[in-house]
């Protein structure tokens, strides 16, 4: 296991430049920094995605440890946090020092466990990597003959996706500096279906900022902020916001748009030989 101040040495260089935006943020506090994550509304679908009793887990990407506790209330045997933010995991380390869990910081690609893993586990990192393909790969290759991954990443399959990969695909606007990529089902099959895996199941998370007020506000922040980041006018940003307001008020009373959720929960496990 190692663990050090340098930058990590496994990971590619954009995501090299992320590590100081994550000490920062974490430094303000995990609460103040992600707060457009809905923790307590995932949390739920996370601890009945697979049985976790009697499992060796491992957690990457872990933060502060919120995850990785939740794990362990969800019956896993152990469970192993890592992540490269130094400050993420003296946090993690204090704000559970009543329980068993191991907390590393190590880059993903640089971590030597002394066991295989039952199941690994890693929520919203897949779309910050350089290469998220090789990501997925290397995890893979933590887990044990009949391990399973359970992996989150942004949805984009509906209101709020739709938005952001016209303009993606049209004008290469990001949705944010630290999002690197868009990832698809089409694209977790194939990289799953590249390692002997499957994803054996797939629902939506985050409803509550896939849809309605929470919608309005996320585009309210990211939108005139990723224009301004491709040197875009945002005059109209409001004219659009208008016009949004609209779509979602008629998709929140139609309930024909039902997976809307602003985040994917993917599971995978290993492909049964016919």
């Amino acid at each position: 296991m190692t663990s050090n101040g340098d930058a990590p040495t496994g990971s590619g260089e954009r995501n090299k430049q992320l590590r100081e935006f994550y000490e920062a943020a974490y430094a303000k506090g995990a609460d103040v920094a992600f707060s457009n994550w809905s923790a307590t509304e995932a949390d739920a679908v996370i601890a009945s995605s697979i049985d976790w009793s009697e499992k060796r887990v491992l957690d990457v990407g872990c933060g502060v440890g919120r995850l990785s506790r939740l794990l362990q209330d969800a019956g896993a045997d152990s469970v192993v946090g890592i992540d490269y933010a130094e400050e993420a995991i003296q946090q993690a380390k204090a704000q559970n020092e009543d329980v068993s869990i191991a907390f590393h910081c190590v880059d993903v690609f640089d971590f030597s466990p002394d066991a295989p893993f039952d199941a690994v586990v890693t929520l919203g990192t897949m779309e910050h990597m350089d290469d998220p393909e090789r990501f997925l790969s290397h995890i893979s290759g933590y887990l044990s003959p009949t391990g399973r991954i359970v992996v989150t990443c942004p949805h984009f399959l509906n209101i709020r996706g739709f938005i952001w990969m016209a303009l993606s695909r049209l004008f290469e606007v990001p949705m944010s500096l630290s999002d690197l990529h868009f990832i698809h089902p089409w694209d977790m099959a194939r990289w799953a279906s590249g390692v002997g895996m499957k994803v054996a199941s797939l629902s939506s998370v985050d409803e509550s900022r896939g849809s309605g007020d929470r919608l309005i506000e996320d585009f309210e922040k990211r939108l005139p902020n990723a224009l301004e980041d491709v040197g875009f006018d945002t005059g109209n940003v409001d004219c659009f916001m208008s016009y949004l307001r609209e779509v979602v008020t008629f998709a929140d009373t139609d309930d024909r748009l039902s997976f809307h959720g602003a985040t994917a929960l993917y599971v995978l496990e290993r492909e049964v030989a016919a």
